[in-house]
């Protein structure tokens, strides 16, 4: 027979630390924005704003697409932290993979400049990756060791 010890926290926790992933995501993708929007202004090129706007959306769809991913990580992270680092490590994988997908599509059938926009979706991945990776570590730091289970073996 096992006896396990059951853990205490609130369920609100879950959504309030999913919410702040999302706030740091949309944090990180305006102020990665702006500064794109800057230094395309210096730059003063037309065909990079054409690829800025591929590459804006590009990064946009695939933060959405993530979103649920995160939520469910954030949500996991208390009991199974390995989980939750698994999740966030497979989120990357599946941002990129649309992010760079949606440039491409833009690229071949919407005839987008092809340097501009591949290379402005990289700002984004990586200024997103930043984000959620500073929330789960917070996640983490404040949820503390795993709890220890108790197992009682009775023969």
């Amino acid at each position: 027979m096992t006896a396990m010890a059951v853990d205490s926290q609130p369920q609100t926790m879950p959504r309030a630390t999913t919410a702040a992933a999302v706030r740091a995501v949309a944090f990180a993708y305006l102020v990665t924005s702006l500064l794109l929007l800057g230094i395309l202004t210096l730059v003063g090129r037309a065909d990079w704003w054409r690829g800025f706007a591929a590459a804006t959306v590009a990064t946009l769809m695939a933060s959405v697409a993530t979103i649920p991913i995160i939520a469910w990580a954030m949500r996991a992270a208390h009991t199974r932290a390995d989980l939750a680092g698994g999740a966030f490590l497979v989120t990357a994988g599946v941002r990129g993979l649309i992010a760079l997908g949606a440039a491409l599509l833009a690229v071949r059938a919407g005839g987008y400049p092809k340097t501009p926009t591949l290379l402005l979706v990289v700002p984004y991945y990586f200024a997103l990756l930043a984000a959620e990776t500073v929330v789960l570590v917070r996640l983490l730091w404040k949820s503390g060791p795993p709890s220890k289970t108790t197992e009682a073996k009775h023969d």
